[in-house]
């Protein structure tokens, strides 16, 4: 476990001292800022006194709370997408947009479905930056161009 941080660390040096950037580090950032933008469209809900269990709308055929959507938008940047950058794989990136792109389209549904003004600008602003996915025109992590 050690030698995988100091080998992160000694690669990133290395693209600092070559003026470079470490690999998808403005997808990095993108994820960070979609956490921070769920927890304010949580907070903001709970402000409201929104019951993000009782708000639903219909996604793909079923009925979605938001609470399940704000969760999963979660899961993707915290958990998720990350999993996939760490293993090196042609389709990776196209996966995380697909991904996205359903978020998206959920959290425009939410828009749709909630009144609370303070929640609405949260939500919006979600959605604007789900809408707003870092390019990636660089080779996925562990391929050839990194090593």
């Amino acid at each position: 476990m050690v030698g995988r941080y100091l080998r992160a660390l000694v690669v990133t040096l290395r693209l600092s001292l070559r003026g470079q950037r470490p690999p998808h580090a403005d997808l990095y950032a993108w994820m960070d800022r979609t956490l921070a933008l769920v927890a304010a469209a949580e907070r903001a809900a709970a402000a409201a006194r929104l019951d993000t269990t009782a708000v639903r709308v219909r996604v793909d055929g079923r009925d979605d709370s938001m609470a399940l959507i704000l969760k999963t938008v979660d899961y993707h940047a915290r958990t998720e997408y990350r999993y996939v950058l760490r293993r090196p794989s042609s389709q990776a990136l196209g996966m995380i947009a697909a991904s996205n792109f359903n978020d998206q389209y959920r959290a425009e549904r939410l828009l749709q479905a909630v009144s609370d003004p303070r929640t609405r600008q949260a939500l919006a602003a979600l959605r604007a930056h789900l809408g707003a996915l870092p390019a990636q025109n660089s080779q996925p992590p562990g391929s050839r161009e990194d090593r």
